[in-house]
């Protein structure tokens, strides 16, 4: 990497990390010391958000990293340019070139070659992005392109695979919690004596063990039927807290698991389970309050915030829309004018994001300053246009969550709400006590 790519690479990270700190609220970012590997790495992350998910362990990594990305991305030549300038291995996938004999020998060869000059990937090993909360079987080439290298280097230096869990509370929507959860890494070496024996087995043990760690630290079922049972029952009793306290979130993937062994164990029970499951969640979506059943409410909108009077709650978020009311219609057309599939639209967002929201209130201050003949007013007014912006859509939210909280507590003496409510109780006492004595 020349060093203006690499000064170029080392600005774009710290905004991107300063984004993603925004962007989403709060960002719980757990085992962080584990991203704080060394060179040769390869980082693996589960794939709900296309390219989204991408930036999660980068940025709050020390390492320049390539990317290896589909070749729907290279189809556009102004974007493929922009990919390849900015480090991205194209790899073709069944669907980006239907019809034809893929072909990828020349991009595992680049990413060989990289780890070989002690460079770092990322991949996406379910090849595919779908917003829901499955983990897709993981593809074996991750584990052929580390295993590999490390054979044509004799296993020195050791390359290490960082898997990255992530799960959102809401991929596509703005403020919105998140937990990124790094994994312990895999060391190739590990399975050095393995490879001699048998490659093909040793790279189905590497693709396994990457999945096995991608789906132990994220909140991912292998169904749709999974998602909806287990996630939806594991929601009920934890709600969105899920997604943005550690505590919680670990108490979810904790019970999926004894959840998953108990189906394992004892299917015949597990099918009742879900039959009863599914019955009792038609039942309450025919009511009004099924949202404080199915996801019972959390108020994570805490702080100074919550106990302001509302005339002033009111004024502060007319001022913050006042700031970001332009910037916020220009990038929503910019979105709207390209159409892209709902999957990247909190992509085009965070990114536009960047770059618009920046431009505009610094030409917003210099204006103000220009007008004032006092520029120490540019500096304030850059300060206070972001962050003023940032609290009057915080401060909606907790106008939210208060009403939200006003019907959650009139759900409560509905005699209905009592009785559905106690029906899950006993329903999750019958199969699963472990969840009622948490």
């Amino acid at each position: 990497m020349n060093p203006v790519m690499s000064l170029i690479y080392s600005i774009l990270r710290r905004m991107v990390r300063l984004g993603l700190i925004i962007y989403y609220k709060p960002y719980c970012l757990l085992h962080r010391a584990r991203i704080s590997t060394s060179a040769p790495t390869i980082f693996v992350g589960n794939h709900p958000n296309t390219m989204m998910d991408v930036f999660h362990p980068i940025a709050f990594s020390q390492l320049k990293v390539k990317f290896l990305g589909n070749a729907g991305l290279f189809a556009n030549p102004l974007l493929s340019r922009f990919f390849k300038l900015f480090y991205t291995i194209k790899i073709e996938r069944p669907q980006d070139s239907p019809g034809k004999l893929i072909n990828n020998e020349q991009a595992f060869q680049e990413s060989i070659d990289h780890l070989k000059a002690k460079g770092n990937l990322y991949v996406a090993p379910e090849g595919s992005s779908y917003m829901n909360r499955q983990l897709r079987d993981v593809k074996t080439g991750t584990a052929r392109i580390a295993l590999w290298t490390a054979a044509q280097t004799n296993w020195s230096p050791d390359i290490t695979i960082l898997p990255v869990g992530i799960s959102y509370q809401s991929p596509a929507q703005f403020r919105k919690g998140i937990v990124v959860s790094a994994a312990p890494i895999l060391k190739v070496s590990d399975y050095r004596h393995r490879y001699h024996d048998d490659q093909q087995e040793t790279v189905h043990q590497l693709t396994e063990d990457i999945e096995h760690a991608l789906f132990a630290h994220s909140f991912s079922f292998m169904n749709e039927m999974d998602e909806i049972a287990i996630g939806g029952l594991i929601q009920s009793q934890l709600g969105e807290a899920i997604f943005y306290e550690a505590n919680s979130f670990e108490k979810a993937i904790n019970w999926r698991n004894q959840i998953l062994a108990i189906k394992e164990n004892d299917p015949e029970a597990f099918s009742k389970f879900e039959a009863e499951w599914l019955e009792w969640k038609s039942e309450v979506r025919k009511h009004k309050f099924s949202q404080f059943l199915l996801n019972p409410y959390n108020l994570k909108s805490k702080g100074i915030g919550q106990n302001l009077p509302p005339l002033l709650r009111n004024l502060l978020i007319i001022i913050g829309q006042i700031q970001y009311a332009v910037p916020t219609f220009l990038l929503r057309q910019i979105v709207k004018k390209i159409d892209p599939y709902i999957g990247y639209n909190s992509t085009f967002y965070f990114a536009g994001g960047l770059f618009i929201y920046p431009i505009f209130f610094k030409a917003q201050a210099y204006l103000l300053a220009l007008l004032s003949g006092n520029w120490m007013l540019f500096w304030a007014y850059l300060i206070f246009a972001p962050l003023s912006s940032i609290i009057a859509h915080d401060l909606e939210a907790i106008s939210a969550d208060n009403l939200l909280l006003l019907a959650c507590d009139r759900a409560k003496f509905d005699q209905e709400y009592i009785r559905l409510k106690g029906e899950k109780e006993a329903l999750i006492g019958r199969y699963f006590p472990f969840i009622t004595q948490e």
